[in-house]
């Protein structure tokens, strides 16, 4: 989904597609949805010397538990009536 500029260190770039900051708003809205699981695929930091690759899935993975830590603390919260 990244643009090989932003995450270089991948076997298959895919051109045109979201920078950073696209894909954390994206991943914001797809967290209000009921989703159970995610995954992060294909980082090869064989092929990306600056470790951009690297850095990009590790921000994406904390914010994916962020987001989904959040939703439950809301559910868990309203369950509860606070």
């Amino acid at each position: 989904m990244l643009d090989p500029a932003y995450a270089p260190g991948t076997g298959t770039p895919q051109f045109g597609g979201l920078d950073s900051r696209e894909l954390l708003d994206l991943l914001y809205g797809i967290f209000e949805l009921p989703v159970i699981g995610f995954d992060v695929v294909e980082v090869t930091p064989g092929l990306d010397d600056s470790k951009i690759a690297i850095f990009a899935a590790r921000k994406i993975i904390t914010e994916c538990w962020g987001h989904y830590y959040r939703k439950r603390d809301l559910i868990n919260n309203s369950r509860e009536g606070i």
